[in-house]
């Protein structure tokens, strides 16, 4: 049984180059069939494949491969470094490999393998479906800190996952609740109903920070919440910017007893700028830190993503219009 589909990364802007990746699927029933189909000559799909108007071989391709058996993740490795050329040649630059989890989960376990790597897994993407890492922003994340998952409690938020980050130079722990939402906010000056959920959204983050501390080994670590919202927002960045500031001094007002008693030290809420007819104009990035020299400064940022990996490439700042270094880079921003 197998599949294929396209799909293109979020945050994209449809006025600049925009890559349409080729998804496929292909199920097999144990690991001796796993090992069948990685020695098959041309990694067929089980169908016959018609050919599309668009140059599917230059589009980038991802591999799922779901196996309803346990298998070796180290061998599965080292098959994809000796297949490589049989992977470019299928189109693929990613693999997830997708078996049963334990009997205690209820969710399948992720193995994620890329060209870029060397086809190596992955590790901080490890359990995580096969679109939590581009939208929670994990490899970045992982590039600043040594990372450990940490169970989540109940969200409304369509996706979220909690990080215990011991950071690779210096500085303290962090955790890290990370949240994306798909729904339609429906931000708009003229109403209020969208600052109802937002502000239950980011109560989500701050109850996962919560329960995260009950945690012995992170008692002491500072508090970061990330809230990705997928779903188009039809208003300019800077009316925008000025929107979800006065909702967050109002939501600092609110709740400043519970932002300081988590040591909250940064909220990210990241919101793609367009509509539905016009598509994906771009992204804003707006950010609230806490310092030594100010209590909730409010940052706003227009974001460039990899028009391939959907990750972080530039930044140019709201006020200034001066490009700007990656978060994980920019001083200025902690």
């Amino acid at each position: 049984m197998g599949a294929r589909w396209r799909f293109r990364n979020p945050g994209v802007a449809v006025a600049g180059t925009m890559s349409v990746w080729q998804g496929s699927a292909k199920v097999l029933p144990h690991s001796k069939a796993l090992e069948e189909y990685l020695s098959s000559p041309n990694l067929s799909l089980g169908f016959d494949e018609k050919k599309e108007a668009i140059d599917d071989a230059k589009s980038p391709g991802r591999l799922h491969i779901i196996v309803l058996d346990s298998v070796d993740v180290d061998q599965v490795h080292q098959r994809l470094r000796a297949m490589e050329a049989k992977l470019r040649n299928f189109g693929a630059i990613e693999v997830v490999l997708v078996t049963p989890g334990s009997r205690a989960a209820v969710e399948p376990s992720y193995s994620h393998f890329s060209l870029r790597h060397g086809w190596r897994e992955v590790t901080s993407s490890r359990d995580l479906g096969p679109a939590a890492p581009c939208l929670l922003e994990v490899e970045q994340l992982s590039e600043e800190f040594q990372l450990q998952r940490l169970p989540p409690v109940a969200s409304t938020a369509e996706l979220a996952h909690v990080f215990l980050g011991t950071p690779t130079k210096g500085s303290s722990m962090v955790v890290h609740a990370c949240l994306a939402c798909h729904s339609h906010m429906g931000l708009d000056p003229e109403r209020n109903d969208w600052a109802v959920r937002l502000e239950g959204l980011l109560l989500d983050g701050m109850h996962e920070l919560e329960n995260a501390k009950l945690n012995p080994k992170v008692q002491g670590a500072e508090g970061r919440v990330y809230l990705h919202l997928t779903a188009l927002a039809d208003m300019d960045g800077s009316a925008l910017f000025g929107l979800l500031e006065a909702f967050t001094r109002e939501f600092a007002a609110r709740h400043g007893a519970l932002i300081q008693g988590l040591w909250v030290d940064e909220i990210t809420i990241k919101v793609r700028l367009g509509s539905e007819s016009a598509g994906c104009q771009g992204v804003l990035r707006f950010s609230i830190t806490s310092g030594h020299e100010k209590y909730m400064k409010c940052t706003g940022m227009l974001e460039q993503v990899d028009p391939i990996t959907g990750t972080p490439m530039k930044w140019q700042d709201l006020q200034t219009g001066q490009e700007r270094a990656p978060v994980a880079a920019d001083v200025a921003l902690r």
